[in-house]
């Protein structure tokens, strides 16, 4: 496999599995977009556009996920947030009960028609960053609502505590009973149901329902322990980055005992995110 980029050109052969992993040189930071050029097998791949500066993780629940479009003056916000050094990947959600090596999600340069759908914190951070330190900022966001600081976190390094075990053991029984094809069905009802029901609460005046969610089964749920961890940081390993910020907690803060086990659990997600990466970054 041949990669070049910025004038830097190094060849790297894949391991019986396709993978491959190389390490340019250090470079400086630089706006001046470039492309970063792929070639293997007679076959070639071009990434471009690409730009050389500081790259943050930024994760969490539903504070990290409200975007900008949602925030205090967004026009006045919108107006000024034409800055093509400021770049943020949005992740799709998804979970999964093993890692993955991928996930999905798209790069945004950041403009007039894209800022009103960035993170607000993140967009928010990166912009003071990219004034101060005039280098270009790279923003991965991947956060998800409501969902608890467990699900962020390797299930391995969550043995050690007993009421997250407890928990885990609890949905792994709903898990056992789901019944997928019965679970369809009600979901089908629900669905076929629904235009009816609007209509009944319009008529009398009261709010409509909104339209049935279908959560599927409880495996695959959002604040399973290490789903998000494994579908959304997990295939992110090891992406250069210089740092996380961290918006999330209120999920944990249902109950006094959650809110006094939290400062162990963030502790511990932190210090499994550094192991992952090798590397002791910030983490705010």
């Amino acid at each position: 496999v041949n990669v070049s980029f910025a004038g830097e050109a190094r060849t790297v052969k894949a391991g019986k599995d396709g993978k491959f992993l190389m390490r340019l040189k250090k470079m400086k930071a630089s706006t001046e977009p470039q492309v970063l050029v792929v070639k293997a097998d007679g076959e070639s791949v071009e990434v471009k556009n690409v730009v050389v500066g500081e790259v943050w993780l930024c994760s969490g629940q539903s504070n990290m996920a409200m975007t900008v479009g949602r925030s205090k003056d967004f026009e006045k916000e919108q107006a000024a947030a034409t800055y093509p050094g400021i770049r943020m990947f949005i992740t799709d959600r998804k979970t999964s009960p093993t890692p993955l090596e991928d996930c999905p999600g798209t790069w945004y340069v950041c403009s007039l028609e894209t800022v009103g759908s960035f993170s607000a914190t993140a967009f928010f951070f990166g912009r003071e960053l990219h004034k101060q330190l005039e280098v270009p900022i790279g923003l991965v966001h991947s956060s998800w609502g409501g969902t608890c600081v467990e699900a962020w976190t390797p299930m391995a390094s969550l043995e050690k505590f007993p009421s997250v075990m407890e928990y885990k053991a609890a949905e792994d029984a709903k898990i056992e009973k789901f019944d997928e094809a019965a679970y369809e069905a009600r979901f089908a009802k629900q669905l076929e149901e629904w235009p009816e029901r609007v209509k009944q609460a319009k008529a009398n005046g009261k709010r409509p329902p909104e339209r049935p969610k279908k959560a599927g089964s409880p495996a695959l749920s959002p604040n399973y322990p290490a789903n998000l961890y494994n579908a959304m940081i997990h295939p992110l390993v090891p992406y250069g980055i210089r740092g996380a910020i961290w918006y999330q907690g209120e999920r944990n803060a249902k109950t006094p005992e959650g809110a006094m086990l939290y400062r162990d659990l963030l502790e511990n997600m932190t210090v499994q995110w550094r192991k992952d990466w090798n590397d002791k970054f910030p983490f705010y």
